[in-house]
């Protein structure tokens, strides 16, 4: 049972009802419970991760030539590995969506070998970056 007054740190005049306060609680409860929303919608969606996708050769070079810092690198790691799918297959094509325009990925491939003459995947930056997730990434 609660009692039928209670007693209200010094911000209060006098002694409230214990309606009066349980209205009060309520109150503010709903207003920390709107702003954790509000403030929840604000937030990019984990899979997002902040990354930028590359659309040219250019925005290529500079990433790679960005990723030369260590810093710039484990933090584009911790990004990708945010990035979560069904299974490694479909974590590493949300990734490769996410980082290259079918355009610029598709002046690449694994080894840089055949007649078409394509960049090589697995010596850049960018793709160690990739690498590096495996043990990070988010299975569901």
């Amino acid at each position: 049972m609660c009692p039928s007054t209670v007693t209200v740190p010094s911000t209060a005049v006098g002694p409230i009802t214990a309606n009066e306060f349980q209205r009060k609680v309520l109150s503010k409860l709903v207003d920390i419970h709107m702003e954790v929303r509000r403030l929840g919608r604000s937030e990019p969606p984990l899979s997002s991760a902040h990354i930028e996708q590359l659309e040219t050769m250019e925005d290529f070079e500079r990433e790679e030539e960005r990723l030369k810092d260590k810093q710039a690198f484990d933090s584009l790691v911790l990004q990708l590995a945010r990035i979560g799918g069904k299974d490694v297959r479909d974590c590493v094509h949300k990734i490769l969506d996410g980082l290259f325009t079918n355009r610029l990925m598709a002046k690449f491939n694994m080894k840089g070998k055949g007649k078409q003459q394509k960049l090589p995947l697995e010596t850049i930056k960018t793709y160690e970056a990739i690498n590096g997730t495996q043990h990070f990434l988010h299975v569901i």
